[in-house]
Order: structure tokens, then C-alpha cells, then sequence
């Protein structure tokens, strides 16, 4: 009884995997689509690109959908990510973490719809013109008792500081303050 349920168990090992098909459908928000974006796939096997960026592009089907169709055998487990060309323009789902891979597990044929929120350095809003309201003034490599090191301060006073220079005004000192003042030298440009 043994001898049947192994030889039938090593002819099923020995025949080919089943071929499915996987496909890719990108919808981006809003916030992610550009004209002249073009959507890449890489991912952990020759048809997703072997992990490499700009290796495998996406059709373009309508003004905000891209799509891919990838046959990939029966168990076979796919891992990938989306770029805009490179690492360096990866799909973002949320906007505070890096995104894990996707993963499918190929079991069956499937489809997967993936809405990126936007691309990591590339369609990330235009950056905004500076916008400080009120006076900064800059106080260059400020030394004293207990800095280690030359520091810059910046300090920012309202608009009405120059029309009233009786008026006191609260004060709130703010350590690392490069995204305090300005948006358009914050490194996310937003302050």
C-alpha cells in the first residue's frame, strides 16, 4: 500500500507546474498621475525584471490605468514593487512608510488592483514658493558656553514686530527648526 501512494506521490512531483496568469492593474490617486509617467514592475523573477527598476513596463490602457500580465507557475510565490523608472521613484501606498513588497502567492489565475498614493521623489507636489510671513533674521555660526560646535539660529518675529516695537510678544524656542519657517526649504516642503 505504501509503494502506490509513493510512486503516485513522486509522478506528481515529477509532472510540470500549472502555468497562471497574474495581472497587475495600476490605478494611481490623484496625486500620483502624471501624463508622461510610465508604471515599472521588479520584482523576484524574469518577467517582474529580477528586481531591477526600469526593466519591465507597464501598458498604458486609460489616462490612469496601467496593466501587466505575468505567467507564473502554479506555487510559484511573487514578490514586487512599482517604480517610475527607479528605486528612487517607488510606488508609495501611505505617506510615512517605505512599502513592503508586494506579495502573491500564485495559486490560481488572479488579478491585483494596486492605487498608489505617489511616487517617492517624483510626482510628489510642486514644491511651494517661500512663504514666510513676518521677518526671519539669521544669526551665522552663534558660539557660547555649552555649544560644541558654531550654530545657526533663526529667528522669526511676526508681521506686526516692526510696526510695534513695545509690544511684547510670547516666545517659543524650537530646536532643528529647518521645517519651521519656510516650506520651500523644508526637506518635505511643508512646514
Amino acid at each position: 500500500m505504501v509503494r502506490p501512494i509513493l510512486f503516485i506521490t513522486m509522478l506528481l512531483h515529477m509532472l510540470p507546474a500549472q502555468s497562471r496568469l497574474v495581472t497587475v492593474i495600476v490605478r494611481p490617486e490623484p496625486s500620483a498621475r502624471d501624463s508622461g509617467l510610465t508604471v515599472f514592475i521588479a520584482g523576484n523573477t524574469v518577467q517582474t525584471g529580477n528586481w531591477q527598476p526600469a526593466a519591465v513596463s507597464l501598458e498604458r490602457r486609460e489616462e490612469a490605468e496601467w496593466r501587466i500580465t505575468i505567467p507564473a507557475d502554479s506555487g510559484t510565490v511573487l514578490q514586487f514593487k512599482l517604480t517610475a523608472g527607479s528605486w528612487a521613484t517607488e510606488a508609495y501606498y501611505d505617506s510615512g512608510t517605505t512599502p513592503r513588497n508586494t506579495i502573491i502567492d500564485v495559486t490560481k489565475d488572479t488579478s491585483v488592483i494596486l492605487r498608489p498614493l505617489f511616487w517617492k521623489r517624483y510626482i510628489l507636489p510642486k514644491r511651494p514658493e517661500p512663504a514666510i510671513r513676518g521677518t526671519v533674521r539669521y544669526h551665522r555660526q552663534l558660539t557660547g558656553p555649552g555649544l560644541n560646535h558654531a550654530r545657526d539660529i533663526i529667528v522669526w518675529l511676526p508681521p506686526s514686530y516692526e510696526k510695534n516695537l513695545k509690544k511684547h510678544y510670547p516666545v517659543l524656542y524650537m530646536h532643528d527648526g529647518q521645517n519651521v519657517f519656510d516650506p520651500s526649504t523644508a526637506f518635505t516642503g511643508y512646514d
